[in-house]
């Protein structure tokens, strides 16, 4: 007697493993590319060549992508320890 045999689930979600992986370049890459643009904002606020106003926008541009890239991490920790 033939009995019919279910095809056998994938061991490997592909599909979820290579979005796992495009998440994570992107996100490596625009932190980094956001980090690098804070220092070099950072370092525009302390030129003495600039105004006042130039030199309090580039500190605050700083302040935010240094608040932005704390957020990402902090996000980061929560979903590695979140268990669902």
């Amino acid at each position: 007697m033939a009995t019919a045999s279910t095809p056998a689930t994938p061991f490997i979600a592909w599909g979820l493993l290579l979005h796992i992986v495009w998440v994570s370049i992107a996100a490596g890459v625009g932190l980094v590319v956001l980090f690098s643009l804070g220092l070099a904002s950072l370092s525009m606020a302390r030129g003495k060549e600039r105004n006042a106003a130039s030199r309090a926008a580039a500190l605050t541009f700083a302040v935010v992508t240094g608040l932005v890239i704390l957020a990402a991490l902090g996000w980061g920790l929560v979903l590695i320890v979140k268990k669902s």
